[in-house]
């Protein structure tokens, strides 16, 4: 088990050190946090819109409910108001609220005997035309301020026969889930009450009546007296709903219940002492469900294609980059014969990478053969000269007695000549490679030196040196073997007047020109191509002794492409040969 703990969180680790692993971690965390985000918001607008709309229909609702008791209570004052149009009715009713009800019945009869219409103007003609005008009336009472009178009158299943006044000492039965209306009488004369009008009306028909409540719409009302007693209720009893306390009106709540969550709608009626609250259940409003499972499911499936775009992209570009990267790790181990494969259709950063990294090992590879075959010339010729030597210091010292014969003797020339090849030789003997431009030419004049005492009058030779350049760091041997190839190919032995002039300036981007120019035999067209493609190709090198190709190549192999040896002829007019050096580069 811990082993294959271990082998888990290896595998983890592994992953989470591989670039694009962290990239497509990074990508998928950031786009599914946004995409979330982003459906949240939506999903919590949508969820807004669907309350406002439900919140606005329940609205409705209330403003109907409203109206409907606004119209009962105008009828009830229309219908009082005329009765102050018929004294006859209103002394009748005055009567019978300050007498007994034994005096009433007397007054009444001897109102109708006196009376000339077959319609009696009493209470009960009254209350019947109350209930004409208004049949939503479920029972009536009118009572008495100053004798305590009652008149109960209760309107039963539309039946007028069995409507009916109750004896003085009993009372209304218990109208549930209804409201009670009450107006003050007057006797006509005074303006003081002499008694109370109320109307109740029962509300269990208005849970039928679409027209106020609208079976379609989403929750219901309830209406509660001033006192927060409830009064009506077309949902399903709920306990503790938040009732308002002040002044406030047309006020929208979300309201926390252990069932669930609701919104309420708020409005007071402080004229008929009403509070109406409208009641919508968040688990009844069409679209909330919807919108939380689109939300979820959106979430879930953009996430999911989200991580596997990204995976199969990113794989994509990691499974190139580890054939970069196996190939790199190729070359590390000595491969350099191996190649990136690029496709055509691939133009991005990592087929730059790639074909750089082609080009880069091709050119290694070619540095490596190039170098290897330099190192083996150079040993081939470090051998040569090895078997060339024939003990220089007793050669030295041979021309040296040599020479000190000479002088004894009278022959200057072969003293001079003597004195020429000894200092030649002793520069030969050093081990230095490098030295400063005037040693160079110091030792490039003495064999000129040489070579003028050997063809006397024939050959003059001409310097242009810049002082300035005469401490420049050079190579050894690179100007001797120049004048050495003029004597043995160009110098013209049959003539007179052969000249060599040897100059040495600055040029721009610090460069040195040492340039050695004769009038001596030229090469034909044909040869100097031959030369100028030996001297600059890679096989350059010739088998025999130091010469123009072993010059250049060695200036190549310590200074780089930009410098070497140049060489421009013309057949029986003469040879430019220039030195191309850089300044301040050892």
């Amino acid at each position: 088990m811990w082993f294959k703990k271990h082998k888990i969180f290896s595998s983890i680790s592994k992953l989470w050190h591989q670039v694009f692993s962290r990239i497509l971690f990074i990508y998928s965390v950031t786009i599914v946090i946004v995409i979330s985000l982003l459906l949240l918001f939506i999903g919590h607008f949508l969820h807004k819109e669907y309350v406002e709309q439900a919140l606005r229909a329940n609205d409705h609702t209330l403003d109907r409910l409203e109206t409907y008791f606004d119209s009962r209570n105008q009828n009830l004052s229309a219908n009082l108001l005329r009765l102050y149009y018929n004294n006859d009715l209103v002394e009748s009713v005055a009567y019978a609220l300050q007498n007994n009800r034994e005096d009433y019945w007397e007054y009444r009869l001897d109102s109708y005997m006196k009376s000339n219409s077959f319609v009696p103007t009493t209470i009960d003609s009254f209350v019947n035309t109350m209930y004409l005008t208004d049949q939503d009336i479920d029972a009536i009472n009118i009572s008495s301020l100053e004798t305590g009178n009652s008149f109960n009158y209760i309107f039963n299943h539309y039946n007028w026969s069995q409507m009916r006044m109750e004896k003085e000492d009993s009372f209304l039965p218990d109208i549930k889930n209804g409201i009670a209306i009450s107006k003050p009488i007057h006797d006509g004369v005074s303006p003081e009450s002499i008694g109370t009008f109320t109307a109740y009306y029962s509300l269990d028909k208005l849970n039928n009546d679409e027209e106020i409540l609208g079976n379609s719409e989403v929750g219901g009302v309830q209406v509660y007296s001033l006192d927060k007693e409830l009064l009506f209720s077309s949902v399903d009893e709920l306990e503790n709903v938040p009732v308002p306390t002040g002044m406030s009106n047309n006020e929208q709540i979300e309201w926390g219940h252990d069932d669930g969550t609701y919104y309420l709608n708020h409005r007071v009626d402080y004229n008929l002492g009403f509070i109406y609250v409208g009641v919508v259940p968040e688990d009844e409003i069409e679209g909330i469900s919807f919108t939380f499972w689109f939300t979820v499911l959106a979430i879930i499936f953009l996430a999911i294609m989200v991580v596997l775009t990204g995976y199969v992209v990113i794989r994509k570009y990691a499974r190139r980059m580890r054939e970069i990267e196996y190939h790199m790790l190729q070359v590390q181990d000595g491969n350099f014969t191996t190649r990136v494969n690029v496709s055509e259709q691939d133009k991005d950063e990592l087929s730059t990478i790639a074909n750089s990294f082609n080009r880069m090992v091709q050119e290694l590879n070619s540095y490596i053969d190039r170098a290897f075959v330099l190192e083996m010339k150079k040993r081939e010729a470090e051998m040569r000269a090895l078997q060339s030597q024939i003990n220089p210091h007793f050669l030295y010292n041979t021309l040296e007695s040599i020479r000190m014969k000479a002088v004894i003797e009278g022959s200057k020339g072969t003293a001079a000549m003597t004195y020429h090849l000894a200092t030649t030789l002793r520069y030969s003997l050093s081990d230095k490679q490098q030295v400063q431009l005037k040693e160079e030419l110091e030792h490039l004049k003495q064999y000129m030196k040489i070579m003028e005492y050997r063809f006397a009058s024939k050959l003059s030779v001409e310097y242009e040196i810049d002082e300035s350049l005469l401490t420049l760091p050079v190579l050894r041997f690179i100007l001797q073997p120049v004048a050495e190839n003029y004597i043995i190919h160009g110098f013209k032995a049959d003539q007179q007047g052969n000249q060599l002039k040897i100059q040495v300036k600055a040029l721009e981007d610090r460069k040195v020109a040492i340039t050695m120019r004769d009038n001596g035999k030229g090469i034909e067209i044909e040869r100097l191509h031959s030369i100028q493609e030996k001297l600059y190709g890679e096989e350059g090198t010739s088998s025999e002794s130091i010469g123009l190709s072993n010059i250049h190549q060695r200036i190549q192999l310590q200074y780089g492409k930009p410098y070497g040896l140049f060489i421009k002829s013309e057949k029986d007019i003469g040879t430019e040969v220039t030195l191309i050096l850089p300044v301040g580069q050892e």
